[in-house]
């Protein structure tokens, strides 16, 4: 499919008020959940290398973002879409770039983490290497490139380029030798299936003076153990930490 038609399939999306993922982080039910565990994963990842500031690159309407704020991280937000960045926060988009992250408007070797969160997907293969080159340029000496993506464990959407194995990700992230791949989580075992379990804990509660509330901590608890972090073979989504060489 034509790369601008898949670009209008993803500006589609940010037609919620708030944003099409914040809208999601809110839902108290499976998805909800899913969305909540994955945002935390990659936020606790972020947080360990205790960056002075990340560039987050595709950023859409910020979730990660605000994420790390009420963690104490600073982050510098990048996206071509101005409809998503529209929907920030104000105070995050005082600190937000509308532009495209093939060619960064920062200077060389300045950035000490960044990240590209459900955004390798929706570049065109052909300019993927030209995004890495420019990403690499960016970041200081030993920086520290935060990757997530959906695996081939999920069907490819429309708006999607392609979907990744542990191995292709590693592939596409490490040519030419500009980066080294240090660590890759598997996020959200695909070995189990969510949203039956979800219906078995929500059904399976027999004090009726319980809240929803109640039933969606006890089921965000099963969710933190059983799937949200697991074989990157079995996972729906892969986050990948690469340093730059």
């Amino acid at each position: 499919m034509n790369p601008d038609i898949k670009y209008k399939l993803q500006e589609d999306q940010y037609v919620v008020e708030g944003g099409y993922h914040r809208e999601r982080l809110l839902q108290q039910n499976a998805l909800g959940i899913e969305s909540r565990g994955k945002l935390m994963l990659t936020a606790d990842v972020i947080q360990r290398f205790n960056p002075r500031v990340v560039l987050d690159l595709g950023c859409g309407e910020g979730v990660l973002m605000e994420e790390l704020s009420a963690r104490g991280v600073s982050s510098v937000g990048i996206d071509l879409s101005e409809k998503a960045t529209s929907l920030m926060p104000s105070s995050l988009r005082k600190n937000t770039i509308v532009g495209d992250i093939a060619r960064l408007p920062i200077e060389s070797g300045t950035v000490p983490m960044a990240t590209m969160i459900a955004v390798l997907e929706h570049i065109p293969p052909d300019t993927i290497f030209q995004v890495i080159q420019e990403i690499h340029r960016t970041l200081e000496k030993d920086g520290i490139f935060v990757v997530r993506v959906p695996s081939r464990h999920q069907p490819i959407r429309d708006k999607h380029f392609q979907h990744f194995t542990p191995d292709s990700l590693k592939q596409t992230l490490e040519q030419s030798g500009l980066f080294t791949v240090e660590e890759m989580i598997g996020n959200h075992n695909t070995a189990i299936d969510w949203e039956e379990l979800y219906e078995t804990i929500k059904n399976g509660s027999t004090n009726d003076s319980m809240l929803p509330s109640e039933i969606n901590e006890r089921a965000e608890r099963v969710y933190n153990v059983e799937l949200k972090v697991c074989d990157p073979l079995n996972a729906k989504r892969l986050l990948s930490v690469c340093r730059k060489n």
